[in-house]
């Protein structure tokens, strides 16, 4: 017990965590302590009340500034088993972890039986009520840190965090994953530190829920994905090769009620509740396909029955609207397979009745039920299609 009570003595006395000394001292409380004039080593159910949060962990050693620092008493902390840090807005949780208060940076690492890091984003104080704001869960994650006021007191908070390995996260009602990294900074916004970016480079799958008709929207996008939480927006981007085009195999894919389409980048924007997020508007820009799989039910899908073909596509969501429209000099091609149905037109535009969730097609402009001989060669040359029609004209 004199070890235990000289420890803390000493602790509360002279540990302070950050480069500046208006930060109020750390309080600590541990099973086991002990010092050897460089070191400080904790075992058993060791809490640290820090300006970081409330930080728990079964093993936890400080070591003092490695640039002689003499207003950081220790800087350098690890910590082993069972971590988590909480504080007024989430938590964290891992295995292994490695705190660096003069760098401001941290490394969070799960272990072979517990591999994920988990990070959780709340703006409510009973997180039982709805889905919290952000999930992320990964193998690895860098933490940047940065000093901040609150009420006077100097604090510090997360500033960004960067998931490596293994990447899941959902916010709100959508969730990404991919297997290489996911960047996530922090800001203020009414009163609340919340989720402000997320950016992940390459591969990244997102899938949301369609309120509307109670099926998921697939999305798979090879280059860099990106959500602005302040601005209510999302960019999907394909990577362009190196004569700075985009491959037909790269290029974004999602799947939902309208079938399966692909665009070179699609941009997404969301209702004002951000914990639900749901889409109010779907852009879609760039060498635009649709193939429609689905007859009004999805568990009855088969053949393609419908393709489409546009430079720009508008999809709203919540009133079932698509619009197709083309460049300059260019046609919005649509073809149904199983009536037979040709349309060319500068735009077209797709209403779907929710009540029995039919679909009526209006062309805009100068509309042609014929395809000409090119536009019949681009249609069958962009889904792979046999000769559909005898009837298309020169």
């Amino acid at each position: 017990m004199k070890k235990i009570s000289y420890f803390i003595l000493f602790f509360m006395c002279s540990f302070r965590l950050q480069a500046i000394e208006t930060i109020d001292p750390t309080t600590i409380h541990s099973g086991e302590a002990s010092y050897n004039g460089e070191s400080l080593s904790l075992t058993g159910d060791v809490v640290l009340e820090h300006p970081l949060g409330i930080i728990s962990t079964k093993r936890l050693t400080a070591y003092p500034d490695a640039a002689g620092n003499k207003k950081i008493k220790f800087s350098f902390l690890i910590l082993e088993d069972d971590i988590s840090i909480k504080n007024e807005y989430g938590f964290l949780k891992c295995q292994k972890a490695e705190l660096d208060f003069n760098k401001l940076e941290g490394i969070f690492k799960g272990h072979d039986k517990e591999p994920d890091v988990l990070y959780q984003q709340q703006i409510q104080e009973d997180p039982t009520q709805s889905p919290p704001l952000l999930q992320l869960k990964s193998h690895l994650m860098q933490v940047k840190l940065e000093q901040a006021d609150s009420g006077g007191k100097r604090k510090v908070q997360i500033a960004s965090i960067q998931a490596i390995d293994d990447v899941r996260a959902s916010c709100g009602e959508i969730k990404f994953a991919t297997p290489h990294t996911l960047f996530m900074s922090l800001g203020e916004r009414g009163g609340k530190r919340i989720v402000h970016y997320l950016e992940a480079p390459r591969e990244t799958t997102m899938i949301y829920p369609d309120k509307n008709n109670g099926v998921s929207h697939k999305t798979m996008v090879h280059g860099i994905t990106q959500l602005d939480l302040f601005q209510r927006r999302a960019w999907l981007k394909s990577p362009l090769n190196q004569q700075g085009e985009v491959e037909e195999d790269k290029q974004v894919f999602m799947e939902n009620s309208l079938g399966e389409m692909y665009a070179d980048e699609v941009e997404i924007a969301f209702t004002e509740d951000l914990r639900s997020l749901t889409p109010s508007k779907i852009y879609l820009k760039g060498h635009v396909k649709i193939q429609n799989r689905f007859a009004g039910h999805l568990e009855e899908s088969s053949g393609v029955l419908q393709y489409a073909l546009a430079d720009q596509l508008e999809y709203d969501p919540i009133q079932q609207e698509v619009y197709l429209h083309s460049n300059q000099g260019n046609r919005v091609l649509f073809f149904d397979a199983v009536n037979n149905v040709q349309m060319s037109a500068p735009a077209l535009k797709i209403i779907r009745r929710l009540q029995d969730d039919k679909a009526t097609i209006q062309g805009v402009g100068d509309v042609r039920f014929t395809f000409l001989e090119r536009e019949l060669n681009l249609l069958q040359s962009s889904f792979q299609l046999k000769d559909s029609s005898e009837s298309s004209k020169n």
